[in-house]
């Protein structure tokens, strides 16, 4: 997963993540914006991968982030509403902001780059 960090116009940690990776990007900027909840996840990610917890679950208004021992997946919950409108079958909404997943491991290696670019703040 390719992804870089900046603070925004208005002065806010903002994370950006490679295409197939958006709503990953997007959750942390809007969910995980302080050093402490980055270093919960950390230790959350720990025991995942010590087998310690065998799951975690963590939802917010906008988004729910699910991680297992091996894979995490960010969504957004307006996913959840489904179209009032029937589409024709080769038609399909755009959601590659509103959904992503990735390898534990790699999610950790983001987390920890996340919390020492919020440390630089």
């Amino acid at each position: 997963m390719e992804y870089d960090f900046y603070i925004d116009d208005l002065n806010h940690p903002t994370a950006r993540c490679s295409m197939e990776s958006e709503a990953i990007g997007r959750w942390l900027t809007d969910e995980c914006t302080s050093i402490a909840q980055s270093e919960h996840l950390l230790r959350v990610i720990t025991e995942l991968i010590h087998q310690k917890r065998f799951d975690y679950q963590q939802a917010s208004e906008d988004w729910l982030l699910r991680m297992t021992g091996t894979d995490v997946e960010v969504v957004a919950n307006t996913l959840g509403f489904e179209p009032d409108v029937e589409l024709p079958e080769d038609l399909s909404f755009y959601d590659l902001e509103s959904m992503a997943g990735c390898g534990l491991e790699d999610f950790k290696a983001l987390i920890e780059n996340w919390l020492i670019f919020l440390a630089e703040c």
